[in-house]
């Protein structure tokens, strides 16, 4: 029964910490994530720095990558008539310089960029020692691309 026990809040513990890494800001609710991370802390802490580290898994990479190929190709149909679409001379040629592959590299960066400081805002929350490690290592990296996030996290969690 415990076994079975701890394997359910593991499983509660992996969605929290999905939903936190997949939030949209803009959504309500965000304050209720924040209390619910910090009452888990140092439970959940390993797997935020563990999607730190990895990034974003490959299922999310895919759905990312899918939805810019049905952007472009809802874009292909508009160019294939442009008339219909009301679209002008330059909204075409606009169009018509965007390439699938850029397009493609750009949303996975985003997708991989806005995971990791995802990742990195909820260490600033579980306020463990692993975690207050990983903050202060990012913090210290002039070259990286997290260490604002870093910064602010670690003034959130000294809060």
């Amino acid at each position: 029964m415990f076994i079975l026990a701890g394997c359910r809040r593991e499983e509660k513990d992996r969605a929290l910490v999905n939903e936190w890494l997949t939030h949209n800001c803009s959504v309500s609710g965000h304050s209720d994530l924040v209390r619910q991370v910090a009452a888990r802390g140092a439970a959940i802490e390993p797997l935020f720095l563990e999607a730190f580290r990895k990034g974003p898994p490959q299922a999310r990479q895919n759905s990312v990558i899918a939805s810019v190929e049905r952007d472009w190709s809802q874009i292909q149909v508009q160019l294939a008539e442009p008339e219909i679409y009301g679209l002008s001379p330059e909204e075409i040629t606009e169009m018509k310089s965007v390439s699938l592959a850029n397009e493609k590299r750009q949303a996975l960066d985003r997708s991989h960029f806005n995971y990791r400081s995802a990742a990195i805002e909820a260490l600033g929350i579980t306020k463990g020692a692993a975690g207050r490690e990983e903050l202060l290592r990012i913090s210290r990296d002039n070259s990286s691309r997290f260490r604002s996030i870093a910064l602010l996290a670690l003034a959130r969690a000294r809060k």
